[in-house]
């Protein structure tokens, strides 16, 4: 263990909220974790923070890592590059006047760690309600959003992300499935948006192997906890909910939580359904990024009715085909 690594004075070290540190990025500087009244040495400079470790904080309640405060203006460089290049990254995907849903995107983000808290509040999810009515009226009125969201996508970073990715691949495909009102696009990009929030709400514990019964259990858990915990606000429409319970049944009636079948899923259930499971076949397989679509779109385009709508599948796997890295 280095010098630095010894100091224990609070005052040498600043706060840093989680939703700040990019997941897969070379840090510009040593992380710390608060354990048991120290600081504890986490990450050096030149180190990644793997997205899964991300994950694992959000599960665990912590949205504050910490850095020397001699760090602090190596770090504001960073965060302002970072965001600089992720910007710049989506920009050119969606082309010139795609500033807007740029921004907005980047506002439901910090929204959303929002309520990966310990307890959300009403008003957490209102905000969430407000910036989806506005990403979806400019996709409505505007013909360079409607096709900007399929290509904002990021594949390689935490729940926020994936969560976000999901929710405009979802709206992308429902639009190309013929769904055209402001309120059912709301619900699509709502329902996807927070598919996984109850995975905040399970033992962290329970994430740490994957292999582990606990794990399966949390996963078959996390539909209904997300729809239970939602549904105390108060605010959120039915649908919404359902799209939330949901997400992990399968059209052959063996997915989870209570074994739906067919048409006894929720129609806009379907469209995200096969949306997330494209970004969870994308990350669970090895390659370029061609590579690994492909194999993605294998694997949705011969489900043969098993997990997915056979008549949304056909329509859906056009769309995904034209998404590019």
């Amino acid at each position: 263990m280095g010098e630095k690594d010894k100091i224990q004075n609070e005052e040498d070290y600043l706060s840093l909220s989680l939703k700040r540190i990019h997941p897969e990025k070379e840090l510009p500087g040593s992380l710390y974790i608060f354990l048991n009244g120290h600081f504890v040495h986490y990450k050096s400079e030149g180190d990644v923070l793997p997205a899964e470790k991300h994950n694992l904080f959000i599960f665990k309640k912590i949205t504050h890592l910490f850095i020397l405060l001699e760090d602090q203006e190596k770090f504001s460089s960073w965060f302002l590059n970072q965001e600089k290049e992720n910007n710049k990254a989506l920009l050119e995907k969606v082309g010139k006047g795609g500033e807007p849903i740029v921004e907005l995107r980047s506002k439901m983000k910090g929204d959303l760690f929002e309520l990966f808290k310990e307890d959300f509040a009403t008003e957490d999810v209102q905000k969430l309600m407000e910036s989806s009515r506005q990403i979806i009226d400019k996709v409505l009125k505007d013909n360079i959003a409607q096709t900007a969201m399929a290509k904002m996508v990021n594949y390689n970073q935490g729940l926020a992300d994936h969560s976000l990715n999901v929710a405009f691949l979802s709206v992308y495909l429902a639009q190309n499935l013929g769904y055209t009102h402001q309120i059912i696009l709301e619900n699509v990009y709502l329902g996807a948006l927070l598919h996984d929030i109850g995975k905040t709400r399970i033992d962290p514990k329970h994430f740490e192997d994957e292999n582990s019964p606990n794990y399966d259990k949390a996963m078959l858990a996390h539909p209904e906890l997300g729809k239970k915990s939602l549904l105390a606000t108060g605010v959120l429409p039915t649908e919404v909910l359902n799209i939330v319970a949901e997400h992990h049944e399968r059209n052959d009636g063996l997915g989870y939580p209570k074994g739906m079948k067919g048409t006894k899923i929720y129609d806009l259930t379907k469209i995200v359904s096969i949306a997330n499971s494209f970004f969870d076949f994308m990350n669970a397989s090895n390659g370029t990024f061609a590579e690994r679509k492909k194999k993605a779109l294998y694997l949705i385009e011969n489900d043969r009715g098993h997990m997915f709508d056979p008549k949304k599948t056909e329509e859906a796997v056009k769309f995904l085909k034209t998404l590019s890295p």
